[in-house]
């Protein structure tokens, strides 16, 4: 038997209609029953989620659900034990009964308004004080070297033939690549991991976006238990994927979904060799007293991203057509300030897929789920997509050109060395000793050229117009240079003819010093605006506020298959046509 509980009763009467208040208030009826106080088997325990699909090597413990859900969280609420009511008729309850009747009695008779009466013994509330999850911190503004912000805004010296542009008409594509690309001063380079144990499968993506008029590309993926649906940037000039997040959320954008809602147990202690790796160049330390690995990321615009480490799980299409799972490190972010507090967004967070220690790829390859090597596949003009694999087992058996990655395994960004560069058949080179290095990078919309081979290749593509039907129109400000033509361009194709291939020499791996060259068709360097001109995707460098290196952006990638092989330190690339993912990592299926 239960011990004693409480003894509560409620009486219920009904009222006279507003339209005949002379109605008499009519008796419906009482209740009494006794509440026990003992919460053994109180309440039975809730299965796990049947949308889920947990990770077979992950248990979750009770103590990772303590923290307090936010409003419309879907994770499983705690178990908090609850008093649990029995209905009795003893002989105390029928005392109960006697004397909450002629309570009820008096109050018809003598009560002005009666709706509902209960009486109850106070208890003590239990439950803790609500704290967030991650404490929150403060930006440290000496982290990195001082940023001119007016790199944002700032126009490169065009040579005088190009279009005298204010700074309003810079494109925020521009901008949005100069802000992003100032997260490469001050990080401390690493070594890249190598593994040893063969690779079990390799993961697929599809990519969504555009070069114009969006300025990205970016993947879905999918986080958490039971997993729910993120937008990332493709960025392989980033080192850290991360997701905005409540934790609770002190500035975040409005993006696509929901925020990413973690657990107590997803906090990385800061003791991990992976914080130590994030937290490289930084003043964050083990100093705090909190225990988590906090990390910021600076921007040139003077904002900056706030947030700690996390690990939870990762679903993945496999090229078995099956999904497979993994423990991944992400950022949680929770602060974001400058252009990523702007709203609303197109996605929820980047994919850092650098060579760092802590990239994805780096992650799943540590695991030994895939080879450290991973590939896009950007979709040409007016075909939007495309995709992304981590590992190797996609690759094409033969026609993949392969250049050296310089630096490895120090530098962490995809650098090879540029031995010319060509217009047609006519070298754009103006030293004899190559045109210094190209940073491979996703998250760059447009193509960086230094100064000088910027104000050549604009003079002599100017040039070659003559006598075509283009016009300079002065009036369009999109790019820097923007031709019209005699009637309104609706697509590349329809015009690639006047103008001629680019082509990039690199410098190839082997033995033997040679090139491995990389042409560009007129995709690769030309987007077609909403005017219906035709404009130069090619910018002069100096709006990143320094005169090199080049920096090969989405929009010489288009049409490609660029391989990123950290496992043998070269990067190739292969025409593709990049609308076709591989059918074999093809799932019509949710996990």
């Amino acid at each position: 038997m239960d011990g004693e509980g409480n003894i509560k009763g409620f009486v219920i009467i009904k009222l006279p209609p507003p339209e005949d208040p002379s109605q008499k208030k009519t008796f419906e009826g009482a209740l009494a029953f006794e509440e026990s106080l003992n919460p053994v088997n109180s309440t039975p325990d809730i299965g796990p989620d049947p949308s889920s699909r947990a990770d077979p090597r992950d248990e979750q413990h009770e103590e990772d659900y303590t923290l307090p859900l936010q409003r419309n969280d879907e994770i499983l609420s705690p178990h908090i034990p609850t008093r649990r009511r029995r209905f009795r008729f003893r002989s105390k309850g029928l005392a109960s009964v006697l004397f909450v009747a002629m309570v009820a009695y008096f109050l018809w008779q003598y009560g002005p308004s009666t709706v509902l009466l209960e009486e109850e013994l106070e208890t003590k509330n239990n439950d803790e004080s609500e704290q967030p999850l991650v404490y929150s911190i403060y930006s440290k503004l000496m982290v990195y070297p001082s940023i001119n912000s007016s790199w944002v805004s700032s126009i490169p010296a065009y040579p005088d033939n190009a279009v005298p542009t204010s700074p309003s008409a810079i494109s925020k594509i521009i901008a949005r690549d100069v802000v992003r690309h100032s997260t490469w001063l001050g990080t401390a380079a690493e070594a890249a991991p190598t593994s040893d144990s063969k690779e079990t499968s390799t993961a697929i993506f599809p990519l969504r976006g555009n070069v114009y008029p969006d300025g990205l590309y970016y993947i879905s993926a999918r986080f958490g238990n039971p997993s729910r649906e993120y937008f990332l940037d493709m960025d392989t000039g980033s080192d850290l994927t991360w997701l905005q997040c409540d934790a609770p959320c002190t500035s975040c954008a409005k993006g696509p979904h929901p925020l990413y809602k973690p657990r107590k147990a997803n906090l990385v202690d800061c003791n991990e060799a992976v914080c130590s790796s994030v937290q490289a160049g930084s003043k964050f330390g083990c100093n705090h007293g909190t225990g988590q690995c906090d990390y910021e990321i600076m921007y040139a615009d003077g904002g900056y991203s706030l947030g700690a480490l996390v690990r939870d799980q990762l679903a993945m299409i496999l090229t078995n057509r099956s999904w497979g799972y993994s423990k991944a490190v992400f950022g949680c972010a929770y602060n974001q300030q400058g252009s990523l507090a702007k709203s609303p967004t197109y996605t929820d967070g980047v994919m850092g897929l650098s060579s760092s220690t802590g990239s994805l790829p780096s992650q799943l390859a540590e695991q030994g789920i895939i080879k450290n090597m991973f590939a896009h596949c950007i979709s040409g003009d007016g075909d939007n997509g495309g995709y992304l694999f981590l590992g190797d087992k996609l690759l094409p058996a033969h026609g993949i050109t392969w250049a050296s990655l310089l630096g490895k395994p120090a530098t962490k960004n995809y650098v090879v060395a540029v031995e010319d560069v060509f217009f047609g058949d006519s070298s754009l080179r103006v030293v004899s000793k190559g045109l210094g290095n190209a940073i491979f990078d996703s998250g760059t919309s447009y193509t960086y050229l230094t100064s000088s081979l910027y104000e050549k290749i604009t003079l002599i593509i100017q040039n070659s117009l003559v006598g075509s039907g283009f016009e300079h129109d002065m009036t369009d400000n999109t790019l820097p240079f923007c031709w019209k033509y005699k009637a309104a361009v609706r697509a590349l194709k329809d015009v690639d003819h006047l103008f001629k291939p680019l082509v990039f020499e690199f410098r190839s791996s082997g033995w033997f010093r040679k090139t491995s060259k990389m042409q560009l068709t007129p995709e690769g360097y030309l987007i077609v605006n909403s005017r219906g001109n035709v404009c130069l995707g090619l910018l002069d460098g100096n709006v990143m506020g320094n005169d090199g290196p080049i920096i090969i952006g989405d929009i010489s990638m288009r049409g490609i298959l660029v391989v990123y092989d950290n496992e043998n330190d070269r990067l190739g690339w292969m025409k593709t046509d990049c609308r076709k993912i591989p059918k074999s990592a093809v799932s019509s299926s949710s996990p």
